[in-house]
């Protein structure tokens, strides 16, 4: 938590300084079980809160999970500077995401996939590595569905 707060302060500064944002109060949580969610932003009654996946947050290297930060800070900022009309991940966002020094803000990593967020989670394999897969695909592979790597473009297996 230590590290979070510590990175959530700097990217506030910035924040404030560039955007001339006045205070910008939110809450931490480090709660999200699920393993399809890594973080999110949440905006209800008039408070922010930005939530973390407890199990990636242990797991993850700092730089791979300074990504998942400055991402869930951005959607906040973005709000508090262009309100609520503006899409999740649409140019507001982007820009402000820049901002933070994410200059491919669409990248996708496979990092998170590397990480076992349940007990139920099945590990997998393709040309670039293996990785886990959540219960349901693991069985759906089973069972005889094709899941190709977004990355290799290879065909997923079962170890």
């Amino acid at each position: 938590m230590k590290y979070l707060k510590k990175e959530l302060k700097i990217l506030e500064k910035l924040a404030k300084k560039i955007f001339n944002l006045k205070k910008l109060k939110y809450k931490v949580k480090i709660n999200l079980k699920s393993s399809l969610t890594i973080g999110r932003y949440e905006r209800k009654h008039n408070k922010n809160t930005l939530r973390f996946n407890k199990a990636v947050y242990k797991q993850s290297k700092k730089k791979t999970f300074h990504e998942v930060i400055v991402h869930e800070f951005s959607h906040m900022v973005a709000y508090e500077l262009y309100g609520p009309l503006i899409m999740p991940h649409g140019k507001e966002w982007k820009s402000v995401m820049r901002v933070f020094g994410e200059n491919n803000p669409s990248a996708k990593t496979k990092a998170f996939s590397k990480i076992k967020m349940k007990e139920s989670d099945v590990s997998v394999k393709c040309k670039c590595g293996s990785f886990y897969l959540s219960a349901n695909r693991g069985t759906r592979l089973k069972n005889g569905t094709k899941y190709t790597c977004r990355v290799c473009s290879k065909k997923i297996k079962l170890i």
